[in-house]
């Protein structure tokens, strides 16, 4: 009988009370309980049952209470849920990445001729994280992945780091693309669409905040023959890597993927 009560909590909720249920059923518990026996006297069945109907009643306002308990801590699990999800959709990882990326261009003394830019390494290929250069058309997000086989990026994860001093496009558009397919394996139509091609350009692998695991290449570039210092760069890298580091652990859970990176163009 008791486990049939216990079933329908919503039941006795409604005949009872929400608020006021339990507290009436074990309070009728304890009475039954307590003093069944004396008003029964001397019939020892009708006690019995006094006291086993006590104990039952008093174990379904234990039960409604714990459902209750369960089901408040559900409700703030999903508030708090919906809460973070809300904070998550008003950030654009891209963009807090960009404004840490200005600081490092700032002390780099970067030009309108430069950029720096992170990408992130995920299943087989990189997904830019953040950009910024002074020169709006460079700032573009550009291609959303970025293939693990081709350019600096490519040298930088594999050795620790990456040059090259390409010849100016402008110039001589051939041989720019040639250069670019022979030694970085970048097919023509990829170098021609780039919207900055870049003369000279210094990329190097950043680890997580343990210091242990690769897990993203910065690449910094000019439109100048000599427009990236390599040691500045590297000296401004090993000053910041743990602080992009700690931002990738931060963003992870926002930060675009590989397929969300080409759905959403980034």
């Amino acid at each position: 009988m008791f486990e049939s009560l216990q079933r329908q909590p919503n039941w006795l909720e409604r005949q009872l009370g929400r608020r006021h249920g339990p507290r009436i059923l074990t309070s009728a518990g304890l009475l039954l309980t307590i003093v069944g026996p004396f008003f029964w006297g001397e019939q020892p069945l009708l006690s019995i049952v006094s006291i086993v109907i006590g104990v039952g009643a008093i174990a379904v306002a234990d039960n409604l209470n714990e459902q209750r308990r369960a089901r408040a801590e559900e409700l703030e699990r999903e508030v708090d849920r919906l809460r973070k999800q809300n904070v998550a959709l008003q950030i654009d990882p891209v963009e807090v990445m960009r404004n840490h990326l200005m600081i490092s261009a700032e002390r780099l003394q970067f030009t309108e001729a430069e950029r720096i830019s992170l990408y992130k390494h995920e299943a087989g290929a990189f997904v830019l994280l953040g950009r910024f250069s002074r020169s709006s058309e460079f700032s573009k997000r550009g291609r959303p992945v970025y293939p693990a086989d081709q350019g600096c990026i490519r040298d930088a994860w594999r050795t620790g780091e990456g040059r090259a001093q390409l010849p100016d496009f402008s110039r001589d558009p051939d041989l720019y693309l040639r250069t670019c397919e022979q030694r970085f394996n970048m097919p023509a139509h990829v170098v021609e669409n780039l919207a900055m091609k870049s003369r000279n350009v210094f990329a190097t692998k950043l680890f997580d905040l343990a210091n242990r695991t690769p897990i993203a290449v910065m690449v910094f570039e000019s439109m100048r023959s000599r427009g990236i210092r390599a040691e500045a760069a590297r000296s401004e890298m090993e000053f910041e890597k743990r602080r992009f580091a700690y931002l990738m652990d931060v963003l992870k859970p926002i930060e675009p993927s590989p397929a969300e990176g080409k759905r959403e163009g980034f």
